[in-house]
């Protein structure tokens, strides 16, 4: 089975993957292609671009996503993850709400929570 190009030092299986980066390179990223006209679609294809280094247009997607569905957790969570560094104040409203949409998931809800505990210190130090 020969191997996948990838960036920085990677030769390992598909099982280990999906835990380490850096990211393989693919020539054409499918995800790309089967983006449906849903909340779920347009996540899975900025998820998709972002992991391809396209992060302003996975960014879009995402909100997309939101607008298509806007109790999608998911789009907010990676939203906030993405926007964390650079826009605190921003990431901040994209937990929250993050953590209020996974109500139902306690493990996604506190990983939110946690993220936004994290940003309000340090905005607070800021």
């Amino acid at each position: 089975m020969a191997m996948m190009e990838c960036v920085g030092s990677c030769s390992k299986g598909w099982d280990e993957m999906f835990e380490i980066k850096p990211l393989c390179k693919f020539p054409h990223n499918p995800a790309e292609d089967l983006v449906t006209d849903d909340g779920f679609g347009y996540y899975n294809r900025g998820a998709a671009r972002i992991a391809a280094g396209r992060r302003q247009e996975g960014i879009a997607d995402l909100e997309k996503a939101k607008q298509q569905d806007a109790k999608f957790g998911l789009a907010y969570w990676l939203l906030g993850i993405l926007y964390r560094e650079e826009q605190p104040e921003r990431a901040l409203v994209e937990f929250q709400s993050a953590a209020e949409l996974f109500a139902d998931n306690e493990t996604m809800a506190a990983s939110a929570q946690l993220e936004a505990s994290k940003l309000r210190e340090r905005l607070a130090l800021s």
